[in-house]
């Protein structure tokens, strides 16, 4: 079977990594496989993570049809190149300029933070000047 990659999900995720993109193509179960992401488009580029413990840097697809990564850390910046290398058989395909890091947004974190608790309970910003001025 061939490697062929399709599309992704995610097309901007935050630089700090750590977050699921799907992956759309062709892949053989149960074989592992690498992805990267990065400028150069070869395996100099930064390993995703396979999500599954004891599989490390070794992915392995979901379905034939589904791999599901997790992004490294990254520069700001992009587009970066998508290369997905079979373990096996050193087989390589590429999305190229298919995803772009930006700095991250923890205001969504905050947000939900305050649906969660009462009113009274200040979910924001913080300073240390503040912590003086509490009871």
């Amino acid at each position: 079977m061939t490697l062929a990659l399709d599309s992704v999900d995610l097309t901007t995720v935050a630089r700090d990594g750590g977050y699921r993109i799907v992956l759309s193509g062709t892949f053989e179960l149960d074989k592992p496989h690498r992805v990267h992401i990065g400028s150069a488009g070869d395996s100099s580029d930064p390993l995703c993570f396979s999500g599954k413990p004891g599989q490390a840097y070794n992915a392995k697809p979901f379905s034939e049809t589904e791999l599901k990564p997790y992004t490294p850390r990254m520069e700001i910046g992009g587009p970066y190149t998508i290369t997905v290398i079979r373990g096996d058989t050193l087989e390589t395909d590429q999305l190229v300029d298919a995803i772009t890091a930006v700095p991250e947004d923890y205001k969504t974190t905050v947000f939900d933070l305050r649906k969660v608790f009462p009113p009274h309970y200040f979910m924001g910003p913080r300073s240390m000047e503040l912590l003086e001025h509490i009871p």
